[in-house]
């Protein structure tokens, strides 16, 4: 929840309003302070950025299970796909 929140409070602290869906005003978190929006505002972009970095390394992790250990692990986290696997494997 810190990106979203973090995001709104910066958009806050810059004097911009929010609105849910463009259509409900949410109700400011902080007054209007430019120099902690823009503070906040970075902190925001760092945050987004690691979770960015967090997902890749999370895919990243699957594929090496998947391609390079090939073990069972992705079939694990999607059975739909070990299903399809085993429907379409030769019979040995």
């Amino acid at each position: 929840f810190g990106v979203p929140l973090g995001g709104w409070a910066a958009t806050n602290a810059l004097g911009f309003p929010i609105y849910w869906f463009w259509v409900i005003p949410l109700p400011n978190l902080l007054p209007r302070n430019p120099d902690l929006g823009f503070q906040l505002l970075e902190m925001h972009q760092w945050a987004a950025w690691g979770l960015f970095a967090l997902f890749a390394a999370h895919i990243g992790a699957a594929l090496m299970h998947y391609v390079v250990k090939k073990d069972s692990v992705l079939g694990r986290m999607m059975p739909k796909l070990a299903a399809r696997a085993r429907q379409t494997r030769p019979a040995e």
